[in-house]
């Protein structure tokens, strides 16, 4: 949808329940239902795996889905 100020914006689910816009240069993928996550699913041979979770706390879980810390890495981490 093009927006008077030349935003796009793309809404999911009942009552636009997630949102994927552009503000200004960035990029913003949201949830609008109070207390919910947004996950990120790969297709791992037919089985639909969560590889990311931002939670409604906004903890980032990667490889795991209950993050107790800002961001949690379940498995190794390479940083160069």
């Amino acid at each position: 949808m093009l927006l008077n100020n030349f935003q796009y914006e793309v809404e999911v689910g009942l009552s636009g329940t997630l949102k994927l816009s552009v503000e200004g240069q960035a990029g913003v993928l949201s949830h609008q239902t109070a207390g919910a996550n947004i996950d990120f699913k790969v297709n791992d041979c037919g089985v639909s795996r969560t590889v990311m979770r931002v939670d409604s706390t906004q903890k980032v879980g990667i490889n795991t889905t209950a993050p107790r810390q800002e961001l949690e890495v379940a498995g190794n981490v390479q940083a160069t």
